[in-house]
């Protein structure tokens, strides 16, 4: 199934992805993005609390002042306070909530995998959807904690599946053949989005000339996990573009389905 990510929106424009959602004459579920360092953010989802259930969902974990390497401070407490804040809302059913290991700059890398890997134990236990482990970081922001051959081995050894992020690892230059076909067996969902090589601009997978490049992603994709679900998540500037992202859904209907 394909998934809207509410990451595209300004926090208290959520309820903008009703106008994707509703536009089209196929299935199309929503994965919440959660902002609760913006005011007013938590009331607003609970007033959307009963819509939302009307729709498939997938939660991705908070990400905007939090992070999982962090075993103490005020950043592990915020993590702490707004994961009780999101599952809370366990009761929409969310189909899995995506996980991040890290979002700052590498510092003590050990230290930040025993916190990352302690927080994933204990959020497997808490949480009622399962996690899937999302491929983070990029190397132009210096927060890339396992290149790809050690994401690889973490995933393998770990219960939890996995959400491979396509914009990261193409800024990462990760082999997606390689990447694919050593996970095909725990990949659950895709994170759809383009970049220019470097950077995580989380732009259009129909920006520009990137056509022929999202096709032949699709077409891995299938070949590897056709039965997992392809979460478009772009970045705030497509606020304002919801015909942009109504087009982009329909086109790539029409790849995954074809």
């Amino acid at each position: 199934m394909i998934y809207i990510s509410t990451n595209m929106f300004h926090a208290l424009n959520l309820e903008k992805v009703y106008q994707i959602v509703d536009s089209v004459d196929f299935d199309l579920g929503i994965e919440i993005f959660p902002m609760f360092h913006i005011p007013g953010y938590q009331e607003l989802l609970e007033k959307n609390r009963d819509k939302l259930k009307k729709y498939p969902l997938t939660f991705h974990e908070p990400y905007y002042k939090t992070d999982h390497s962090c075993l103490e401070g005020d950043v592990f407490f915020t993590t702490k306070d707004y994961y009780e804040k999101f599952l809370s809302f366990q009761d929409l059913n969310p189909k899995y909530i995506v996980y991040h290991y890290n979002n700052q700059k590498i510092q003590d890398r050990d230290q930040m995998l025993v916190a990352a890997r302690k927080n994933l134990d204990y959020l497997s236990q808490a949480s009622s959807a399962p996690l899937l482990i999302e491929n983070v970081g990029v190397e132009s922001r210096g927060n890339v904690l396992f290149n790809q051959e050690e994401f690889i081995e973490e995933c393998l050894h770990r219960k939890e599946h996995v959400l491979i992020d396509i914009g990261h690892a193409n800024a990462n230059a990760w082999d997606l053949d390689q990447l694919l076909s050593a996970l095909k067996g725990k990949i659950k969902s895709y994170h759809l989005h383009t970049n220019d090589g470097c950077h995580d601009l989380h732009q259009s997978i129909f920006k520009g000339g990137m056509t022929p490049e999202i096709e032949a992603t699709i077409d891995r994709i299938k070949k590897y996990t056709p039965e997992a679900d392809l979460v478009l998540e772009y970045g705030k500037d497509y606020d304002e573009e919801i015909p942009q992202v109504i087009e982009d859904v329909k086109r790539l209907h029409v790849l995954w389905t074809n």
